[in-house]
């Protein structure tokens, strides 16, 4: 199945020209583009969703401390 995707006539023009140095046609390399594109999105995505478990995993391991206390940390430190 194929479909249709519309480009400015710059962007076509720019393509076919990229694509001609690459000896391809402008639908493939669009496709190859958008396929190499696709892919580090959701490598990206992948990555931050990691990156959010392991900070959720270090965070869930700190103890929290209300405001109070901070507030009256900085206050003593500040005092010293």
């Amino acid at each position: 199945m194929s479909q249709v995707i519309t480009l400015s006539d710059v962007t076509y023009r720019a393509l076919a020209e990229e694509a001609r140095r690459f000896h391809q046609s402008p639908d493939a390399l669009a496709e190859r583009y958008l396929q190499e594109h696709l892919e580090r999105c959701l490598i990206r995505a992948r990555w931050r969703k990691e990156m959010q478990a392991l900070f959720a995993s270090v965070q869930s391991r700190i103890p929290a401390y209300p405001p109070a206390e901070i507030e009256a940390d900085i206050t003593a430190a500040a005092a010293e």
